[in-house]
């Protein structure tokens, strides 16, 4: 094996008098612009890539509504600051309070921006001025938080359900999808 000196380009192939032969270069010995090798940079992203995965728990109490997770259908997997969840909860009344948003802290980590997530089979139905039935139509969360926001439909536009929306014993709900944390 010969041992490059100096800097040369290096292609998959090199050719010689009696053809191409095909040239075995290691990572270790590829040198990039800046003057790192790629064996360096592929370690720095297998570094920083972490991989973790888990059942979604409670991370504190529900406001305006009451709530419980399912946690064996309740998972997680954090990929870097990628975190893919599905959450199943059960949700349920507990007053009237029309200024009282509906937050429910099932998120595993902090999101990093705004996100909106599905809100999958519901058996959950919020009531709208008092009197129509409507199923929840998405779930987001705002930036920096573990808490998700439950949003429905009425009269062609979308609003934010509070405590005197969440019909009693509405049942269960599942959320899914995926957001950025700095966690």
């Amino acid at each position: 094996m010969a041992i490059i000196a100096g800097k040369e380009i290096l292609r998959p192939y090199i050719k010689k008098t009696a053809g191409y032969i095909k040239s075995l270069i290691s990572s270790q010995h590829v040198e990039m612009s800046n003057g790192t090798t790629l064996q360096s940079t592929i370690d720095k992203i297998n570094n920083n890539l972490s991989y973790e995965s888990g059942q979604i728990v409670m991370s504190g109490t529900p406001v305006g509504c009451t709530a419980t997770i399912l946690e064996s259908n309740s998972l997680y997997v954090k990929i870097g600051k990628l975190v893919f969840f599905n959450a199943e909860l059960t949700i349920g009344n507990n007053g009237t309070n029309p200024n009282l948003t509906v937050s429910i802290p099932c998120l595993p980590y902090n999101t990093k921006v705004h996100s909106t997530f599905s809100a999958g089979y519901q058996n959950c139905v919020v009531k709208a001025n008092g009197s129509d039935n409507n199923t929840v139509l998405k779930a987001g969360a705002y930036g920096n938080g573990k808490n998700v926001y439950l949003s429905y439909s009425s009269g062609g536009r979308v609003w934010t359900a509070s405590q005197k929306d969440i019909i009693s014993g509405s049942g269960a709900i599942l959320i899914s999808g995926f957001y950025i944390t700095d966690e």
